[in-house]
């Protein structure tokens, strides 16, 4: 098992988790806010 910490745009973060979750790998997506 291998856990991927990813820091993702809104832009990219889709794209990201449809390809991830079409190879069989498992995505949380979590909101964050910058200040």
């Amino acid at each position: 098992m291998r856990m991927m910490i990813v820091i993702l745009n809104d832009q990219d973060a889709e794209s990201v988790l449809r390809a991830l979750i079409e190879q069989e790998f498992r995505a949380t997506r979590i909101a964050s806010t910058g200040a």
